[in-house]
């Protein structure tokens, strides 16, 4: 917490937790925790790039600020817009597939499927 505290020092992050207890969080169920994080599935150091992951998955959690997230497109499309009105020329079937799934349970109780089960 330490290096994460330094690491941050002007800039436009800022920690959500002055302290969290990981003994607590080590030997406590999580909805009995002070500060809800997660952490009993933390890579060994050893795997670097697992741990790295972990690692930047965990400091999000416990950071806020940083750029914002852009919206998602369709904020971007207006109302009216919709896939039916520009594909009016193209002719799109209402109906619903009539294959219930026939053809894979055939496959799976084939001669073919068998064979390749006992080899």
């Amino acid at each position: 917490m330490t290096f994460i505290r330094k690491e941050i020092v002007g800039t436009v992050f800022k920690l959500k937790y002055n302290y969290i207890d990981f003994n607590e969080a080590f030997s406590k169920p999580l909805h009995e925790c002070n500060v809800k994080i997660d952490i009993s599935l933390i890579p060994h150091y050893s795997h670097e790039d697992e741990y790295i992951l972990w690692l930047a998955g965990f400091v999000e959690k416990i950071t806020e600020g940083g750029p914002k997230t852009p919206p998602p497109i369709k904020n971007f499309i207006p109302e009216f817009i919709s896939l039916r009105l520009e594909f009016d020329s193209v002719a799109l079937s209402d109906d619903k597939p009539k294959n219930q799934g026939e053809e894979i349970t055939e496959y799976f109780n084939s001669q073919a499927f068998t064979k390749t089960l006992k080899k």
